[in-house]
């Protein structure tokens, strides 16, 4: 039974990877290794794929995952977990800061959530600005109107990943007068996202990315 793995695990402080692949514990399985994620701090791996698992036992999880700062990897694909539960693992993504890796596969989320969550996740292995500035992009936040991440801040510098999910999320945004990524180390990948950005706004008018790799 699921509940007697899931009573053992909740102090057990040796286990880093549990899969529990394919054995239709559906909801109220997920629900079991919620209660055990909530105060286990060994688990970094969890797989959870083809369970039957619908929206609520998300829910639970994604409960537990918002006090869980030890898991970075979870699998739920070929569950049949919708955009209820896309949106709930979106509301983790925000407070959550090691959870680097979703599988969602053979779900029922639209593609639009499924792509948000897979960016938050990278977010997630990207310098600490880029999470605290992303939401304010997406809101047009009228008090943002210079990004500068010259600096090193102590976590990570600007790779091509990092300059892609900028460039991307400033895609649609037109309160950004001022952008200074110098001294990071991003390339050529990255230097194109900034072009297809660019072709696309209107707003920006002070732009500096030297000290970087580009070529």
């Amino acid at each position: 039974s699921v509940k007697i793995l899931c009573r053992a695990l909740i102090h057990n402080k040796h286990v880093k990877r549990l899969s529990y692949a394919n054995n239709n514990v559906g909801d109220a399985g997920a629900v079991c290794i919620a209660d055990v994620l909530k105060t286990n701090r060994k688990i970094t791996h969890l797989d959870f794929s083809a369970n039957a698992i619908r929206d609520r036992g998300c829910l639970a999880l994604c409960e537990a995952l918002k006090q869980n700062n030890t898991v970075t990897k979870l699998d739920l694909e070929n569950n049949n977990i919708s955009e209820t539960g896309a949106q709930a693992l979106l509301d983790v993504m925000k407070v959550n800061n090691v959870l680097v890796e979703v599988s969602l596969k053979f779900n029922k989320i639209p593609q639009t959530a499924f792509t948000d969550i897979q960016i938050a996740c990278a977010i997630n292995t990207q310098p600490k600005s880029l999470k605290h500035a992303t939401p304010r992009i997406r809101e047009a936040d009228q008090s943002l109107t210079h990004i500068d991440v010259s600096n090193f801040d102590g976590s990570k510098y600007y790779n091509d990943t990092a300059v892609c999910i900028l460039a991307h999320e400033l895609k649609a945004n037109d309160t950004i007068l001022s952008l200074n990524l110098a001294n990071n180390t991003f390339e050529q990948t990255g230097a194109e996202a900034l072009a297809e950005f660019l072709a696309v706004n209107s707003s920006l008018t002070d732009l500096n990315v030297a000290n970087n790799t580009i070529g």
